[in-house]
């Protein structure tokens, strides 16, 4: 109470886990604009993958021929030719994860590449929300839903916009209110960086970053579980909020 949307920020190691942040916001009627990067179901391996599911669905979709098909003619042949194999009546979630076993589509991608792993993170959110549904068909209807509700964002100023954006985006930049979300191990820091004494020194130096993005108030936010490809995943809270005695016991004490 007492902000303006535009002087709020939710900020998150990875570009993931806008998604969720972005359907919420959109049910509540709440203004947002991604900063630094674009809404998630408008983000190129999301659109790659979801024609994919869709050919799968229905052979005939012209569009989504035509996604394929820009990936070049040697690859767009060899995802057709396996897309064709694939079961139609598979629930959503293991309909996804089939497609991306069976095509090559992920060999476009370096998980040793920053910008890929992004890619990779966001193929992995959505396979996992695609697991909450019991069909394809709701699952591409809810996600038009939220196609629609980006539209009418399209239509609106960004001056009462709440900012989403990932820390990195969030470098020099200041909000009345700072929301970090995600603090948990694996997530911030990084499960890439646990093993590494460097790597996990740049992540604390990042969540400084988010911290330091508040001007009067800011809320650290992690959780206990979430749902990862249809199955719950139990988290600790990040390392670097012990340390700073922020939380005890998985009790938060600030």
């Amino acid at each position: 109470e007492g902000y303006r949307p535009s002087e709020i920020a939710i900020l998150y190691r990875v570009n993931a886990q806008s998604r969720i942040f972005e359907e919420m916001l959109i049910r509540a009627g709440i203004s947002y604009k991604i900063y630094g990067g674009v809404r998630f179901y408008e983000r190129k391996e999301i659109k790659d993958v979801l024609a994919c599911l869709r050919l799968v669905v229905n052979p005939k979709d012209k569009l989504s021929h035509e996604r394929i098909d820009k990936l070049g003619k040697r690859r767009s042949l060899a995802i057709g030719e396996k897309l064709a194999t694939i079961d139609a009546q598979l629930a959503p979630g293991a309909l996804l994860q089939t497609i991306l076993d069976k095509t090559p589509y992920l060999e476009l991608l370096d998980p040793d590449d920053d910008a890929d792993a992004s890619r990779l993170e966001n193929i992995k959110e959505l396979v996992s929300v695609a697991h909450s549904f019991a069909s394809v068909q709701n699952f591409l209807d809810t996600i038009a839903l939220v196609e629609s509700g980006y539209e009418q964002e399209d239509s609106k100023t960004e001056a009462r916009a709440v900012s989403l954006m990932s820390i990195h985006a969030a470098k020099g930049l200041e909000f009345r209110a700072v929301f970090v979300v995600g603090l948990e191990d694996g997530n911030l820091p990084h499960t890439r960086s646990l093993t590494n004494d460097k790597s996990l020194e740049e992540e604390r130096r990042l969540l400084y970053v988010a911290i330091t993005r508040a001007q009067e108030r800011l809320y650290l936010t992690f959780v206990k579980r979430r749902m990862v490809y249809g199955r719950t995943q139990y988290y600790l809270p990040s390392q670097f909020l012990t340390e700073a005695g922020l939380v005890n016991d998985d009790s938060v004490m600030f």
